[in-house]
């Protein structure tokens, strides 16, 4: 399948389970609410059900947008881009769209439209960003299995070595929990400043 397609699916299916968000937060307070709470489960028990009703009302646009950028980098990767300039110019373009997001979403949209008003601009963007992709790809011929083959073997020098796919997965993962880890202490560090805010899970 065409990855450019294949991102504008996954688009898709963000924005509409996005757009369910608030029913689902809503359904998942209730649910909340008729168990008891923290009254009849305790701490353990509360904080353990919180985060599968958390789960279950924002995972599903979450586990997806795991999916994008790959996505996105895949249908942009090209044999002619040796040195993958094009994907660094991506991730770089992406890391400033989700600074400029948290931005804008925490200190103008949460104010002037509202949580629900937002979701559903959020949700609107991703729509649309999904319909222009999945336009895109239908305009785009394939390679055929034989010339994608020929491409990769073509563009691939006698004395390459193979990358060390092993170091690369310690790094990815070593690389993801310092920047988690990062974010556990600016925002303990801005707690006591802030409080615990939307102002500071923003910063």
């Amino acid at each position: 399948e065409n990855a450019l397609a294949y991102y504008g699916k996954l688009e898709l299916w963000i924005g509409l389970l996005a757009l369910l968000t608030p029913w689902l937060l809503g359904a998942v307070k209730q649910i909340y609410l008729l168990l008891g709470g923290t009254a009849v489960l305790g701490n353990l028990g509360s904080n353990l059900l919180r985060l599968i009703l958390s789960s279950i009302a924002i995972g599903g646009p979450v586990f997806l947008m795991g999916g994008t950028l790959p996505a996105a980098t895949n249908a942009l990767s090209s044999a002619a881009d040796s040195h993958r300039k094009s994907v660094g110019w991506l991730y770089g373009i992406n890391t400033l769209g989700a600074f400029c997001g948290g931005l804008l979403g925490t200190f103008v949209l949460l104010e002037t439209l509202g949580t629900t008003r937002t979701i559903w601009l959020a949700a609107l963007i991703n729509l649309v960003v999904a319909l222009t992709a999945i336009k895109f790809a239908a305009r785009t011929v394939p390679l055929s299995p034989t010339l994608a083959l020929e491409t990769e073997v073509i563009s691939i020098s006698p004395s390459a070595r193979p990358n060390p796919t092993h170091f690369i997965l310690i790094g990815a993962t070593l690389s993801g929990f310092v920047f988690l880890l990062q974010e556990l202490v600016w925002y303990r560090m801005l707690n006591p400043i802030l409080g615990g805010s939307t102002y500071t899970i923003g910063l």
